[in-house]
């Protein structure tokens, strides 16, 4: 797509069209739109592998462990042994927020870019 332009520069008109048909009918007065980035969207629902790998090995160790004598965590780590893990389940969220506030080597960061299956 290309904007057309008057003479101070101001687009008139987008056209869909070749570079040559523009540089023959609007010669100095036309400028490329750009094509917009591509937008992928994240995936909310992830396998249970894909979940896991979203934490190091040192933060799975840490909260594996912890879970062991606390029984909150304990019941957040088994479900996240379930085949699909759902970013957007209120489980998740506050599973992950109270992994967080637990001081365990993850972060709100780290639980931001969980969330958005980074």
């Amino acid at each position: 797509m290309y904007e057309i332009l008057n003479d101070e520069g101001t687009v008139i008109n987008r056209i869909v069209a070749d570079e040559a048909f523009v540089q023959a009918h609007y010669p100095g007065h036309y400028r490329l739109v750009p094509e917009p980035p591509v937008v992928v969207p994240k995936r909310k629902i992830l396998t249970r592998a894909e979940y896991r790998g979203l934490f190091s090995n040192a933060q799975l160790v840490a909260m594996t462990t912890a879970a062991k004598t606390d029984v909150k965590l304990d019941v957040y780590m088994k479900s996240a042994e379930n085949p699909t893990i759902d970013l957007d389940y209120p489980e998740v969220t506050e599973g992950l927020a109270y992994i967080v506030s637990l001081d365990l080597g993850v972060t709100q960061q780290d639980m931001d870019n969980i969330l958005m299956g980074v």
